[in-house]
């Protein structure tokens, strides 16, 4: 009795772990088929592959082959990606600012430079909204849903590095008097811009369709 509960054990040792259910935060994966795998496997039970001391194969902790969305990082940088697109479209912050304060040449910002303004308006477009994100992320645990394969950071991470970047010429290009800087920066618009939405509205799509399989 004792040599077949410790066959039975050790067998639901080795058998494929499923993310949805286990109780590990952060399962390993077979660097040969990718299956979930414990990370004390001798070997995988999808493929056979040997993770025996000598083997050049062993467990890894993400899914070879893409790049999670995970942690507290992963989830802010997926917040602030969503925000920049949907705040690129509809700048609710920046025209409620507008209609506030009356404009960059307004009473209360007539005295500034006109990069206080661009400055503002950007803070008010995207800061607000990247929050309502990341509490949507986090409260409704939507990244953890989603199958490893569609969190590609690197989309998230290069198409809201270019917009932050080209937000932060155009605020500094205002410094400058007489306006033919901030003319040359927003000429470069569609060449940094459109790029960036492009890989946003890609990663959005990705964490769409990787939601969908993640819930049926």
């Amino acid at each position: 009795i004792l040599g077949q509960a410790r066959a039975a054990s050790a067998s639901r040792s080795c058998q494929t772990l499923d993310p949805t259910v286990t109780k590990m935060s952060s399962p390993f994966y077979c660097p040969n088929c990718k299956a979930a795998v414990y990370q004390s496997a001798a070997s995988c039970p999808g493929c056979n592959a040997s993770f025996a001391a000598g083997s050049v194969w062993k467990p890894q902790a993400h899914l070879p082959g893409s790049s999670q969305l995970t942690g507290p990082t992963g989830v802010a940088l997926a917040a602030v990606g969503i925000a920049l697109l949907i705040a690129t479209f509809f700048p609710i912050g920046a025209r409620v600012l507008q209609a506030q304060t009356g404009g960059m040449y307004g009473p209360l910002f007539k005295p500034y430079s006109p990069a206080l303004f661009i400055l503002l308006s950007y803070v008010s477009n995207y800061l607000p909204l990247a929050a309502i994100v990341w509490f949507l992320l986090r409260r409704f645990k939507i990244m953890e849903r989603i199958p490893s394969k569609y969190k590609g950071a690197w989309l998230f991470g290069i198409g809201t590095t270019l917009i932050l970047l080209y937000s932060t010429a155009r605020v500094l290009a205002a410094t400058v008097p007489g306006g033919g800087v901030g003319f040359v920066v927003a000429s470069l618009s569609p060449i940094v811009v459109i790029p960036a939405l492009v890989l946003l509205v890609i990663a959005v799509i990705r964490l769409c369709i990787g939601y969908g399989k993640g819930v049926v």
